[in-house]
């Protein structure tokens, strides 16, 4: 499959409906993991392999197709762009966590298994949280860990994989599955190690983000020598979106050691589909301005830990137990997550593609936000300890 002629021959299009489908799943993560009033999908973890597999699918489209192997920039902005779009928030929420934490005077237990909380601290500094460093995989920010698997597995492709064929991709996701499925019985694990201290989330991660840029590959062949009608996509949206949903429905309350593949089938299929945008429901998404939900997905999927503790610990205004907290809790999460990706998000990421620019090539401006890096370094370590010291003592 001649992935460069084919993605020569396609327009570069907008996936509104991916992006929208990447909203609701972590509205579903959110409700999955705050579980207020018994409203929501219990089967909702699975989602996070969607957001591996669109991940590989959308950086495929966005960054390695077409390749420039002659271009010795490519790899310094492709890493310089992941930082600055994963790490900002990523920081500032685990921030927001432990002042939480300090203003309710919880007290974290040290001990974690392998690791302390300490260096679950450190390990959320260098993205490595999930990798499998510290047993059990509790991160400080429960959300975290699939972040630090995704960006390790993004160089991991950008470094080593990028120039490679089809089936040697398609080959890694499947072994990926292959090992998760037969050693664990299921795909949904995350905080094991599999590998000496590779964790079973990374493995998760690498098959996910592989099959997803394969999934472009076969998209772009697609493209590139037929353009599907209206009719026909339409009913493959609606056949696609309502198995995976008679799929959630009836294993809803089943275990799924085994079958829970399927669900990998059914996300693939889902996004070959809704990746044309040209079908009746694309077109709903569209219309309605839908797809603005995936513009802050990854906001939703940071914050909802925390926004969820203030509102229910700080604020007072919501409790677990009342369908009206539901609806409140979804207006603002919904509007937080809006307004931290436009208001911080977005300038945070620019902000940070400069600065690393400007480092990498060591200007006077670059050697000014390094001695500002180190000085906001000692001046965090300096609380943090102050913290470890404060809670030690309540224990």
């Amino acid at each position: 499959m001649d992935t460069q002629t084919n993605c020569a021959k396609i327009q570069r299009p907008y996936f509104y409906s991916l992006d929208t489908f990447r909203g609701i799943a972590a509205l579903f993560v959110a409700y999955m993991h705050v579980q207020i009033y018994g409203i929501y999908w219990a089967k909702a973890w699975y989602c996070v392999d969607f957001f591996f597999i669109l991940s590989g699918f959308i950086l495929q489209y966005k960054y390695f197709c077409p390749i420039m192997p002659d271009d010795k920039s490519f790899l310094h902005k492709f890493l310089s762009h992941r930082i600055a779009r994963l790490y900002p928030l990523h920081i500032a929420v685990l921030f927001l966590i432990l002042l939480e934490w300090l203003w309710v005077g919880y007290v974290p237990p040290l001990n974690q298994g392998r690791g302390t909380v300490p260096f679950d601290l450190l390990q959320s500094v260098f993205m490595i949280q999930g990798m499998g460093f510290s047993l059990g995989n509790n991160p400080i920010n429960p959300s975290s860990w699939s972040i630090g698997t995704e960006f390790w597995a993004n160089i991991l492709f950008a470094c080593l994989f990028i120039q490679k064929g089809f089936f040697i991709r398609i080959s890694i996701a499947f072994l990926s599955y292959l090992f998760l499925v037969n050693s664990c019985g299921t795909i949904d694990v995350t905080g094991f190690p599999a590998l000496y201290f590779i964790s079973t989330g990374f493995l998760r991660t690498i098959g996910g983000f592989f099959l997803g840029t394969i999934l472009y590959d076969i998209y772009a062949f697609i493209r590139s020598k037929w353009i599907p009608r209206l009719f026909f996509l339409s009913v493959c949206e609606l056949a696609s979106l309502t198995s995976l949903i008679l799929f959630a429905y009836i294993t809803r309350n089943t275990n799924l050691y085994g079958i829970d593949v399927c669900y990998i089938i059914l996300f693939c299929t889902a996004i070959i589909t809704f990746s044309f945008d040209s079908g009746i429901l694309s077109y709903f998404f569209k219309k309605f301005k839908i797809y603005y939900i995936g513009y802050f997905s990854y906001s939703i999927y940071m914050i909802h830990y925390v926004l969820f503790w203030i509102l229910r610990d700080i604020i007072n205004i919501i409790n677990q137990d009342k369908k009206s907290s539901f609806f409140l809790f979804t207006l603002i999460l919904l509007f937080s997550s809006a307004l931290i990706y436009y208001a911080f998000e977005k300038p945070a990421a620019k902000y940070y593609r400069n600065c690393i620019s400007d480092i990498t090539e060591f200007s006077s401006k670059g050697k000014t936000i390094i001695y500002q890096l180190i000085l906001i370094s000692v001046i965090s370590l300096f609380f943090f300890f102050i913290f470890i010291y404060k809670q030690r003592g309540l224990q």
